[in-house]
């Protein structure tokens, strides 16, 4: 937003003509930007950056959504303090018809933290536009963790990550269920690998977190759940294999195998408690 508009929304698409005739004409806060079809989020991301007049920004993707009044948090933040760079607020899990399902738990992200979880809710973070321009945008070689390579880049960079003390976006829960469709198995599984390779990139090693998650997407891909007799060992022979063709730090062999059977032992722990049946 700026002074004069207060708060505008590009919509980047390729639908650009048929948004047009399905929005409100009068709204000159709401502007729709021409983009070629086939775009990942990362290129749309950085068309609407070089078209906004704002000096914050922020994004969303599909079926995210942000609090109006959150936005009043985020302008507020922004305009008592000139020293924040890139800001944060609380953000929550919601289900399809955008009903409160649990909190996301954001925390200032540190290249340890990171390299563990995303530790923020993208739609939920906002910069200002100028701290994107001077990184040089989003990375658009990559199709789904380009926020979370971005967030990577600032922290080495020494950009401190300011929180807002309230709830402002809420983004969609993915569960991938008993039994999803193949191509979103197929998705969370190239998600996982693409994670992979950008926490190796800036850490040096890929932890064990992601790769027991990594090997989660492949088993349920596989058409194994927890309910299945297999799927430990599915998990953790993917897991293993991640590790072995990535670097993994100082550890040892052995130690690392057991680290990430750890990883995996506490992962389903935290989801026996949640689920009992389980």
């Amino acid at each position: 937003w700026q002074s004069e508009v207060q708060l505008e929304c590009l919509v980047v698409t390729s639908r650009s003509d048929e948004l047009r005739s399905a929005l409100p004409s009068d709204k000159s806060r709401l502007r729709i930007v021409d983009a070629p079809a086939g775009l990942n989020w990362a290129q749309a991301l950085n068309i609407g950056l070089q078209n906004t007049r704002g000096d914050v920004v922020g994004a969303l993707s599909n079926r995210d959504v942000v609090r109006g009044e959150g936005l009043v948090h985020v302008r507020k933040a922004f305009e008592a303090n000139p020293e924040h760079k890139v800001a944060y607020g609380r953000a929550v899990y919601v289900d399809e018809r955008c009903q409160f399902i649990r909190r996301f738990r954001s925390r200032p992200p540190t290249l340890t933290g990171l390299s563990k979880r995303p530790c923020l809710c993208s739609p939920s973070v906002f910069y200002l536009k100028e701290v994107l321009l001077q990184a040089g945008g989003f990375d658009d070689s990559l199709d789904f963790w380009a926020n979370y390579d971005m967030w990577f880049r600032l922290v080495k960079k020494g950009y401190r990550f300011s929180e807002i003390p309230h709830e402002i976006a809420g983004v969609l829960q993915r569960e991938l269920g008993t039994n999803p469709p193949q191509k979103v198995r197929d998705t969370e599984v190239r998600s996982c690998a693409e994670a992979l390779q950008v926490v190796e990139r800036h850490t040096g090693s890929v932890g064990t977190r992601w790769p027991v998650r990594a090997g989660f997407a492949v088993a349920v891909a596989a058409g194994l759940h927890r309910n299945n007799i297999g799927f430990d060992k599915h998990v953790l022979s993917v897991a293993l294999k991640y590790t072995a063709s990535s670097k993994r730090g100082l550890l040892p062999d052995s130690m690392y195998r057991s680290a990430i059977l750890a990883a995996h032992v506490k992962t389903e722990c935290r989801v026996a408690l949640r689920h009992p049946r389980v």
